[in-house]
Parts: C-alpha cells; structure tokens; sequence
C-alpha cells in the first residue's frame, strides 16, 4: 500500500481512522437505461474532480454536534488549513480557538477527514459497477463496498473495525456533473456502541486561479449509537480560500 492509496477517515473516542485498500468486492451491475445517470459521463467528471484537487490548499471550518431527536448541542469548533500533494491530503494547520494540535490524531472526539481527494478515488474505483436507484423520486449511482475490500474503517478504543457502506452518487439533473457523494455504512457490531456512519459530501462551483472548478462545499460525518434512543454526534465541514500550487515568475534582465 503507498501513501497515495492512504486514506484518513475520522477519529472516535481515542483515535478513529481508515485507508483504501485496491481491492473491492462489488454488486453485479444493471444495464442503465441511456438516459439515466449511469449513461451519464460521470467516470471524466470524477477524473476532472480528482485532477482538479490534485495540488490544492483549502480553508477548512469544522464544527462539531451532539444531540438527540431535534436537539442539538454545538460542542466546539476548529479551523484548518489542508493541503493536497499530488493527491494526498494533510494538514497544513489545525487549531480550536489559540489551541494548535500537530494532527488530527491529537484530537479527542468524532473527526473526519479526506473528504478533498481521497473519497473521490474510492467512488471512481467503484463506477463501473453501480447500479441505478431511486430514493423520494430522486435518482442516484449505487455500489455495495464490502468490509473486506478495506476502503473505510473505524478505530474505537484502538480497535479497528472494516465498514460495509453503500455509496451513493447524486448528479444534476442538467449537466450530469456529480453534485453529491454519500457513504452510508451498515450498523456495526453492538459491542462497539455505533450504529451507523453516514458520510455526506456535497459540491459546488469555485474559483481557483481564475477558472472554475467544481470542488467539495461542504460534508456532514455523522454517526448514530446502539442502545441510546436517537442519540447522535455529528461533524459540520465547510470549505472555503480554495487556491492552487505553483506561482509564476517573471524574470527581467537589465539593458546595460
């Protein structure tokens, strides 16, 4: 496994994290109707988005929940900074008001993270293999991750535990563009206390060096506890200052 295919996913209680692995075990696909999304372009769209985050910085404002049914408490608040280097993301910077943390494993509590560029490697390794649904009259691409393809996993109490979750692809209706990525994973086991880990990611157009990207907006990581009613802590990230590697120099010689 090389760094490319790392992915760091969330951290929960003392550390919560995951990687991609270049194995997957898949539905068998259905043929699309050619109108429907699946005849859609949408394997360039995910390349175009995976080429266009490739060597990126980007502002991030994370905001962290807890609640149950419609109440919600707000736990705290973080700013970062992410840089992607030829597609593998870190962080530049992360702080909590005056509090600087090194890295993300160095906070306690739900976390998330490669919503920028490595979620979109694990979608476009899956695409030729969804299938068309429907949900409230809205059509999506959908594929069944196994756990034992090793793309998501949580760490709780320093155990690891490998995610079965559907992903699931939202496009606009006018364009094809891919509009929206979700995860979804099946309930885990009850001795960990989680129910079920949904990861939202939704995307708009953005100006970087000039020209216009289609680029993560915002993601909701929220997970559900076993035993606990509607007991749920969820994270809130926004992204913003979007800006590309590379400068240009103009070099000027002196007549003499």
């Amino acid at each position: 496994m090389t760094l490319r295919d790392a992915l760091m996913v969330a951290w929960l209680g003392s550390c919560l994290s995951g990687v991609s692995s270049a194995e997957m075990t898949l539905n068998t696909p259905q043929k699309a109707a050619p109108n429907s999304l699946a005849g859609r372009n949408l394997a360039a769209d995910l390349d175009r988005k995976i080429d266009d985050l490739s060597n990126v910085v980007a502002e991030e404002s994370i905001a962290r929940f807890v609640g149950r049914g419609k109440q919600a408490r707000k736990l705290d608040q973080f700013q970062a900074v992410v840089e992607i280097a030829d597609g593998v993301e870190r962080y530049a910077e992360l702080r909590r008001g005056s509090e600087r943390f090194s890295n993300a494993t160095a906070v306690d509590g739900l976390w998330s993270h490669g919503e920028l560029a490595t979620v979109l490697r694990v979608v476009r390794d899956g695409l030729p293999q969804v299938e068309t649904e429907f949900e409230d009259g809205e059509e999506f691409l959908s594929v069944h991750i196994a756990a034992g393809s090793r793309r998501w996993f949580l760490k709780v109490d320093n155990e690891i535990h490998w995610l079965d979750f559907d992903c699931r692809i939202f496009a606009e209706p006018a364009t094809g563009g891919i509009s929206r990525i979700q995860w979804v994973s099946e309930p885990l086991a009850g001795r960990t206390g989680i129910g079920t880990v949904t990861w939202d990611i939704r995307f708009s157009p953005r100006d970087i060096g000039g020209k216009i990207y289609n680029v993560p907006e915002s993601a909701l990581y929220r997970i559900t506890r076993n035993g606990r009613g509607d007991r749920a802590e969820w994270n809130v990230t926004t992204f913003s200052g979007y800006a590309r590697y590379g400068s240009e120099v103009t070099v000027q010689f002196a007549l003499e």
